[in-house]
């Protein structure tokens, strides 16, 4: 019983979340969504997409709990910065190959 509670209070600190992410076509789409409220309600969702060109960097930080920040062109000309918790994202290295790939495809166009 302790454990099954201890448990859930780690599941729950970290923050159980569902990440979604699509670069299929010219649109890179990012979606989380907790992963018991989620369920229930869908405003509890965090979306974020944009063409692909707009994506300017990103970077995985954190120990145990591991976060993607993502930073986007804004249309005025600066820089907005999303996160996205991804704890239990089981395959962070096909992420990271699909973000490194369109980084490397906005700089040569920028070069050009």
């Amino acid at each position: 019983m302790a454990t099954g509670l201890s448990g859930l209070a780690l599941i729950t600190l970290l923050g159980a979340h569902y990440f979604e992410y699509d670069s299929d076509g010219e649109v890179l789409v990012f979606r989380l969504r907790p992963f018991v409220l989620g369920l229930v309600f869908s405003g509890f969702t965090k979306m974020a997409e944009f063409p692909k060109p707009r994506l300017t960097a990103y970077k995985i930080r954190g120990f145990i709990r591991k976060e993607l920040v993502i930073y986007v062109q804004s249309s005025h000309g600066g820089r907005a910065r999303k996160t996205f918790n991804i704890t239990f994202l089981g395959k962070r290295i096909k992420l990271t190959q699909s973000l490194e790939k369109v980084i490397k495809k906005n700089t040569l166009k920028e070069k050009e």
